[in-house]
């Protein structure tokens, strides 16, 4: 009697997704399942809205309505998003949103976390300056090394305040 050995062999495939084929020139819009983020707040409340400022600034009908409760006393209080992605910052280093402030302007802070490495955070702060209108902001990430992977997106918004405050954020972009 003979024997076979058979070797099967499997191709196995690794898929990752990292900025150039995902993150540059991604857009999270809320407009659409495939588009909407899916938002953790600590501190802060997030939720879909209707857009409270239909224009030119924004054409979008949906948007993303975040809390700000008075009681709620981090000052660091914030909003997150697990991307589905590694960001490559030697591809894309430009990160903007959309706000419209509803009762007064503020710091807004993005920050890029990796939350599965040792990769220091980073974080850019800016500071709002139209108050019930839509303005796009824009956060500038070049001078970080490009040789780190992110992969979680945080915004603080009216950071370190303990006011009462409502903000829409809209249209999330890595890249220009």
């Amino acid at each position: 009697m003979k024997f076979f050995i058979a070797i099967l062999f499997i191709p196995i495939f690794h898929f990752h997704l990292d900025a150039q084929n995902t993150a540059s020139n991604f857009i999270y819009d809320f407009e659409t399942t495939q588009t909407m983020p899916n938002l953790s707040g600590f501190g802060m409340d997030i939720e879909l809205a209707e857009n409270q400022k239909l224009d030119k600034n924004n054409m979008s009908l949906l948007t993303g309505r975040v809390n700000r409760s008075k009681g709620k006393t981090w000052d660091w209080a914030g909003i997150y998003i697990d991307l589905p992605f590694y960001m490559d910052l030697s591809k894309t280093q430009i990160i903007s949103l959309k706000i419209l402030c509803t009762t007064r302007t503020g710091i807004v802070n993005v920050k890029l976390e990796n939350n599965r490495s040792h990769f220091p955070p980073t974080e850019i702060q800016t500071r709002t300056t139209k108050l019930k209108e839509w303005e796009q902001l824009f956060f500038d990430f070049r001078n970080v090394d490009s040789t780190y992977r992110y992969n979680r997106l945080t915004i603080f918004v009216d950071y370190q305040s303990f006011e009462n405050d409502v903000y829409f954020i809209d249209d999330i972009k890595f890249g220009l």
